[in-house]
Formats: structure tokens, sequence, C-alpha cells
């Protein structure tokens, strides 16, 4: 593969040796492929490359029509004064529409947001993805973050910059509301879209 600088998703596997896997002649989109060594829940090379990947597919998807779409009907009505309402809203609408499924054992696979719009479904970085390009769609700021959790399993998850601070919203925590950080997490790294 050849990647060029129109397509930061191509790079971004490119620049880690990850083949490219589209999904057919589907309107679903390619995702990003890499098998892991071993299935590990602390795996942070995995969640590394996760929270990378996250971000190319935010950088390329936050201006694709369907995103701006979905993120505009679900902030229509809020004032645009409001970024935080908009979060809350895209935060619940992300809740109730998806559904958080593990990936296979043995691989670490981050979905183009546009196919989990479909499909319904993903992990914390597919779910995460969706999120956050939503957010970025309609002019929040937003990053990634990764790290371990209590009990050490690695998570991931978009944060928006809200009222000077950056602030969770983990998509895969029903209940958790916006701003509240997962129990016992520590940031690893933290990237900017």
């Amino acid at each position: 593969m050849s990647a060029t600088a129109e397509d930061p998703i191509a790079q971004l596997a490119e620049s880690w040796g990850i083949p490219l896997q589209h999904g057919g002649d589907t309107p679903m989109g390619p995702y990003l492929y890499r098998e892991q060594r071993a299935m590990l829940a602390t795996d942070q090379e995995a969640l590394a490359y996760a929270a990378r990947a996250m971000l190319a597919f935010t950088r390329a998807r936050r201006s694709d029509p369907l995103i701006r779409h979905v993120a505009g009907s679900i902030a229509a009505g809020i004032p645009p004064n409001r970024p935080t309402d908009v979060a809350r809203a895209l935060l619940d609408w992300s809740r109730r529409m998806l559904r958080y499924v593990p990936d296979p054992l043995g691989l670490e696979l981050v979905a183009d947001p546009i196919y989990t719009l479909h499909s319904g479904f993903g992990d914390c970085d597919d779910l995460g993805v969706v999120l956050g390009s939503l957010g970025a769609a309609v002019g929040l700021r937003v990053a990634y973050t990764y790290g371990p959790m209590a009990g050490g399993r690695e998570h991931v998850f978009p944060l928006f910059l809200l009222d000077g601070a950056w602030r969770p919203a983990d998509p895969t925590a029903p209940g958790m509301p916006l701003g509240a950080w997962p129990p016992g997490f520590r940031i690893r790294e933290q990237l900017e879209v």
C-alpha cells in the first residue's frame, strides 16, 4: 500500500506496518487490523495502537457527510454556546444506539466510525472513535486517552475540552456521567485530534 498525504488512515497503517483491510463492496469502509502476540487485557502496545488509529479515523471522518448528519441531528436544538450539553447529548446517544462487543480473541480491530455506525457495535476503541468523531463534527475539541483502570485492565476512550478542562466521555460505561473518570484510571498518554 502506498499512503498519500490526503489519506491519514493509510498513513497511520503504513507507519505501523499494518495491512489496511476493506469491508469489500459494502459501504462500511476500511478498518485497521493488527494481530497481537498474545491477548492480554494489559497489552499497552495494543492500546497505543488503538488510540493512534482512533486519532487518524477522527481526523479523516469528522467532515464525512454521514458523521456530520448524525452529529447534527443529535445536537439539533442545543444552543451552540452550550458545548457541555452537546457533549452530553452525543454521549447519551452513543450509549443508547451502540452496543459493546469485544474484539475476537487474539486480534485488535479498530473500526472506521462509519462501519461502527452501520453495524451498531464494537469494543471500547470502536465506540470511542464514533463518539469522538461525532464531537469533532460539531466543533468540539477531542482527544483520546488510554491507560490502566483499577484491577489493571487497559482502557481507551475520548475526552472533550469543556470549560477549559479535558472531560472523559466513556461510551462503554452506562451510568457514568460525562466528566467522570473510570475508577482507578491512570493516563498513559493523551492524544489530541
